[in-house]
Order: C-alpha cells, then sequence, then structure tokens
C-alpha cells in the first residue's frame, strides 16, 4: 500500500538486532513506520516504507527513507552508517542511495 505523501530522501539497507541481543521482541509492521537514525551523535527522525509483509529482526531489508527535517539529509552521504534507535539501539543501516 503505497504511503500518502511519501518523498525518499534515501535508499537504505537496515538490519535489525535480534530481540535477545536488544532488539524488538515484535516485528515491525508493513507499511509506515517512523522511527529515529543516530549518526555521529545526532539523532534524526524519519519515515521508513516498508514492504507490506514487514520487517523482523532475521531481514536485511533495503527500503527508502523520508526525512521529518529538511537539513537531515545532508548528514546521511553515500555509504554512511547509522542506528536505527526506538528508545534504545534496535538495529543498524547503511546509506545506498541518496535520492
Amino acid at each position: 500500500m503505497p504511503i500518502e505523501h511519501f518523498h525518499p530522501d534515501l535508499r537504505v539497507r537496515i538490519d535489525l538486532l535480534a530481540a535477545s541481543k536488544g532488539g524488538r521482541s515484535t516485528p515491525l509492521r508493513g507499511g509506515e513506520f517512523r522511527t529515529v537514525f543516530g549518526i555521529e551523535g545526532a539523532h534524526w527522525s524519519c519515515r521508513l516504507a516498508l514492504p507490506d509483509a514487514g520487517l523482523d529482526a532475521t531481514m536485511s531489508q533495503v527500503i527508502e527513507v523520508q526525512f521529518l527535517a529538511e537539513d537531515a539529509r545532508q548528514h546521511f552521504p553515500l555509504g554512511a552508517s547509522f542506528s536505527v534507535w526506538e528508545g534504545r539501539d534496535i538495529g543498524s543501516g547503511l546509506v545506498l542511495e541518496v535520492l
């Protein structure tokens, strides 16, 4: 299902931590998911366009991201590594493409 008013800034690979390693105990549901990416001590709110099947800790998934702050994209150059944060680190990511 398309996400309304979604204009992606990046294409990234996301790897979630297993629950036993501090990750989520439930998978991310498909569609829009809002979270925070951390890079170099700063944190940026964003929207993720997840596949309909969702995302669990056993998957590595390429997804598109839209930042909620206009100046966030400049902090995420091609090849940058970042954390996926939800009150704690729940995964990591890598910037594959700046859109």
